[in-house]
């Protein structure tokens, strides 16, 4: 397929202009986009479906249990993601994110069969570990293949790939709900892990065939040594020599302002944004007397729309910017307006709709900020490896007791929890401003840096020329 089939817009978007560089991305979007994308959408389509099972009243959870299946899954998924970037740059990516898959699938196939609480507990405390491979893996190869001006639009349209497996899933759910429950005596929820099961298979062939690992030692048959080189110096200050993993790295990555601060802004919006997770909606609305199936399924897939929204909205509004902060300025705002309108007593039942549709627009940091992150650690690739890692571990850590502290499940409102998202919102305005002036200072400190390099250099080329004219002339000299 080339460049010319597709959609010009989209073209103009993805590639900018038509030459050699734009062809090799499509090649490389081709080889590492298509396996990341599908893999988020199916693991994300598995959440949604338990999500929504529990909702239908399946699998004979009560009271807590629900929040517990949930905690104990993003434990799993928590503590396997700092050693699987590290475990990348040692295994070959393609080897070590198919391995995981496969464990994934088979964990996935046997939750149909569950028969209990405890059962469930167990499947996705270890699906949890084999999925953590995947966000923060995929942002990290993201960061060694992609340019600035390339990887928020392909993190965009990763997360963005995750959230239409959510409003799928919902859709997915109710049609298997209404027209397949009973059949072959499995309920609508056991079709839908027998089918995420069957479409993870091709998947996993795809990935081990295709899938290039980094640019520095990729193998992959569908990229030419040409097209290997230009991969490996197209990308701006990433070093390219194999990653070393001791005390001294430990202290250099550790004395980095950007290991501390971006984990910190991740924490903060994923623990915003448990505003609208774990069916926060769902159960509002039947609060609110509305216990309609259906309803409780389809009404909450306009949150994952608004956020897909909003991701390609501040991913190109960033671009074009050429800076991230405005965008991230008003995440912070977003928070603080939506906790606000479900807090107030004032505001009618469909005005507190409208705010979680509109706190929805808060998944933008899920590419927004990885790219923030990947941009600003370039030049070290083990501080990259770890910042990945920590951003979504730190945050996996807090919001797994986040929603049972407030937002849980057997309690009539959730005004605590609305507070505390007003309270959020306003720590993630401060954070962007502290790293909006920490990126300035670097960024200064850089060019003096490189500046000063420049200037060293001209003062060696001119001894250089120095001691060649000395040199001739002696020669000349001895001649005569």
């Amino acid at each position: 397929m080339g460049l010319s089939s597709i959609p010009a817009l989209f073209r103009r978007v993805f590639y900018g202009k038509d030459n050699e560089d734009a062809k090799l991305v499509q090649k490389i979007d081709l080889l590492i986009m298509t396996y990341a994308c599908l893999t988020q959408f199916i693991n994300i389509l598995d959440r949604s479906n338990f999500s929504n099972a529990y909702i239908s009243g399946n699998l004979g959870f009560h009271g807590l249990q629900y929040n517990y299946v949930n905690t104990l899954f993003l434990v799993g998924y928590t503590i396997g993601q700092v050693p699987s970037n590290i475990a990348l740059t040692y295994i070959s990516p393609r080897i070590w994110f198919t391995g995981m898959q496969f464990t994934w699938a088979i964990l996935c196939l046997a939750q149909y069969a569950a028969k209990n609480p405890q059962t469930v507990m167990g499947l996705r405390f270890v699906m949890g570990m084999a999925e953590s491979s995947t966000f923060v893996g995929m942002h990290l190869i993201f960061g060694s293949w992609y340019t600035p001006a390339e990887i928020g639009k392909r993190a965009a349209l990763f997360t963005s790939c995750a959230q239409i497996g959510s409003i799928l899933s919902g859709f997915i759910q109710a049609g298997l709900y209404e027209h397949m429950n009973g059949t072959a005596g499995l309920k609508g929820w056991q079709w839908l892990y027998i089918v995420d099961f069957l479409v993870t298979l091709p998947v996993i062939v795809y990935g081990w065939f295709f899938f290039p690992d980094f640019p520095h030692n990729t193998t992959c048959g569908y990229l030419n040594e040409e097209e290997k080189s230009r991969c490996v110096v197209r990308i701006p200050n990433e070093r390219v020599t194999k990653p070393v993993w001791n005390l001294t790295t430990l202290k250099r990555v550790f004395s980095s302002w950007q290991i501390y601060i971006f984990p910190l802004l991740f924490t903060l919006y994923g623990t915003g944004l448990q505003m609208t997770g774990n069916n926060t909606m769902p159960f509002f609305m039947k609060q609110h007397g509305i216990h309609d199936v259906v309803k409780l399924n389809y009404y909450p897939t306009g949150m994952t729309g608004t956020g897909i929204l909003a991701m390609w909205g501040y991913a190109l509004l960033s671009d074009w910017l050429k800076t991230k902060v405005p965008a991230s300025f008003a995440i912070g705002a977003t928070f603080i307006i939506s906790g606000s309108l479900c807090l107030s007593a004032s505001v009618p039942f469909g005005g507190k709709l409208f705010a979680f549709y509109l706190c929805g627009t808060t998944l933008a940091p899920q590419s927004l900020w990885y790219s923030w992150a990947n941009d600003l650690t370039r030049h070290d690739f083990e501080l990259r490896t770890l910042v990945n890692g920590l951003m979504n571990t730190i945050m996996e850590a807090f919001i797994a007791w986040w929603p049972i502290v407030f937002f849980p499940a057997d309690v009539g409102n959730f005004n605590k929890g609305f507070t505390a998202t007003i309270i959020l919102g306003a720590l993630v305005i401060v954070t962007v401003a502290s790293i909006w002036v920490l990126e300035t200072k670097t960024r200064a400190s850089r060019l003096v840096h490189i500046e000063a390099n420049l200037e060293a250099d001209k003062i060696d080329d001119a001894d250089i020329e120095n001691k060649q004219m000395e040199a001739s002339e002696k020669a000349v000299g001895d001649k005569e």
